[in-house]
């Protein structure tokens, strides 16, 4: 723990010096571009127009001080580029093709910040060519309140018609294009889409596919209406999508795609008996607008399959086949009997919250890192556990640790606590209205300072109002606790 402390406090201060250093020739920070230009911590502050503020502070920012937005960018050896504004060098990358700029959602947020109600840390702007323009460049940066930014290493790609390239870093992204244009087959100079495409809506596009012959789509099939082979096959209510107009997942410069979903609503299937079958037709490109043999890929996970992922089925036989097998299933299942749930008894609530305290940051890569401490009092004993995030925020859900020794007056609001195993490290520090500050003697350099978390307008979980429920449905959560000392603490607690 004490090397990998020091580990993660010295990478913290190298980074700190370096983004120093380089922010002094960064535009709207220092002397008298700062006037000029307001950086985007002003914007977070009260302006009215944001958008537009923090577009140009990257426009304007050097391509060769834009780092990469991983937590460890020290794997990457950055390709020097010159010292020009981002827009100036993308034109030089790009030459007459058109992009679009848009500021788009927070790229991180930091718990204790105040100075907006989605605490936003960072902004993520995105840099992409027009909707009907092919091949298709997306990229995504995330400029900080303070004027920095980094190059995001996910969700940047260029598309042109199957051909795909991603990047680790801006200088990446002259050499992908080029890449994916010399795999684009056919390879083509970009251009407007065939009109017959463009003019189509969705609704066009679905009773197209619904009026195609299954025989072209499946040659062991006789001649049939695709919908009309479907509904007599699958016998289960279906929904019908232009699947490109769902959500941006879908490359603009790919063929265009319909999704059939063959299930019946989950609300009137509370047995959860439907059959997962996706059915995904390609139909033509851009380019070439519908003319061609339609395309099938067909998915299907049934009763036996296991795993979030369906399995690929050959053609429309087998998926008649294996919609044929489900249905049989379902007419030898003998109905689930009811369940009685018994009534839900009320505890005895013999605790209190004292609060959670926390202050978590987040990187544009989603690493988490910081701390959350939750206190509670028992009688006389105040007893609770820590986080210790740094890693992956979807895996930061757990305690990692419970405190224990803890001292706290609530006159003086002092409050101090042993933690970390043992022989573990202590915490001195000062418990507030608003928040816990203090150091964990020996550990960090930098005070530790956790705000409290507002209370919820929600139900109370047991496990806050009774420490025989905290002990047996909590406790056993604490990622690291060691279950000894578990045991001990809710043996103190008068809990076996």
């Amino acid at each position: 723990m004490r090397a990998m402390v020091a580990c993660i406090t010295t990478l913290l201060v190298m980074m700190s010096a370096e983004a120093s250093e380089n922010n002094a020739s960064l535009p709207g920070k220092h002397g008298a571009s700062s006037s000029a230009s307001p950086s985007p911590i002003d914007n977070a502050k009260g302006s009215k127009d944001k958008i537009g503020n923090v577009i140009d502070t990257l426009k304007s920012y050097p391509v060769n001080k834009i780092e990469s937005g991983m937590v460890d960018s020290t794997r990457f050896i950055y390709r020097k580029l010159p010292p020009i504004p981002l827009e100036e060098w993308l034109k030089t990358v790009l030459g007459n093709m058109p992009v679009e700029w848009k500021k788009d959602e927070c790229a991180s947020y930091d718990s204790n910040v105040e100075d907006n109600d989605e605490h936003c840390a960072s902004f993520l702007v995105s840099v992409r060519t027009p909707k009907w323009h092919c091949p298709e460049v997306h990229l995504r940066f995330s400029v900080k309140t303070d004027g920095t930014a980094y190059f995001l290493n996910y969700g940047n790609e260029v598309n042109d018609f199957g051909a795909k390239g991603s990047m680790e870093q801006i200088a990446d992204l002259e050499k992908t294009l080029i890449d994916v244009k010399a795999k684009t087959s056919p390879n083509r100079p970009s251009s407007l889409p065939a009109a017959n495409i463009k003019i189509m809506t969705n609704n066009d596009m679905i009773n197209y596919v619904r009026a195609l012959d299954v025989h072209s789509l499946d040659p062991s099939l006789p001649t049939e209406r695709f919908d009309k082979w479907l509904e007599r096959t699958a016998r289960w209510p279906m929904q019908w999508w232009q699947a490109s107009a769902l959500d941006e997942y879908y490359s603009r410069c790919e063929p265009k795609r319909l999704l059939i979903r063959v299930y019946p609503a989950y609300m009137h299937d509370p047995e959860k008996r439907r059959p997962d079958a996706d059915l995904y037709v390609d139909i033509g490109s851009w380019e070439h607008g519908i003319e061609g043999a339609a395309k099938l890929r067909i998915h299907y996970k049934g009763p036996n399959d296991s795993g979030h992922s369906s399995p690929t089925v050959k053609d429309l036989s087998s998926l008649q086949k294996k919609l044929d097998e489900w249905g049989a299933a379902l007419l030898s299942r003998k109905p689930k009997p009811k369940e009685t749930v018994p009534a839900k008894v009320s505890v005895v609530q013999n605790m209190t919250k004292l609060g959670y305290f926390s202050r978590i940051r987040s990187t544009p890569s989603w690493h988490c890192y910081g701390q959350k401490l939750s206190l509670w009092k028992y009688g006389e004993r105040v007893f609770g556990t820590l986080y210790d995030l740094d890693g992956q925020c979807a895996d930061s859900h757990a305690p990692t640790y419970t405190i224990r020794d803890v001292k706290y007056d609530s006159k003086t609001g002092k409050l101090e606590f042993w933690s970390y195993g043992e022989p573990g490290y202590k915490f001195v520090g000062k418990l507030d209205q608003d928040m816990v500050t203090g150091e964990f003697l020996g550990m960090y350099e930098d005070e530790v300072k956790l705000k409290r978390s507002k209370e919820r307008n929600e139900p109370i979980p047991d496990s806050d109002k009774n420490v025989e429920v905290w002990c047996k449905d909590y406790a056993p959560k604490i990622r690291y606790g060691v279950e000894k000392e578990l045991k001990e603490l809710c043996k103190s607690l008068g809990v076996q």
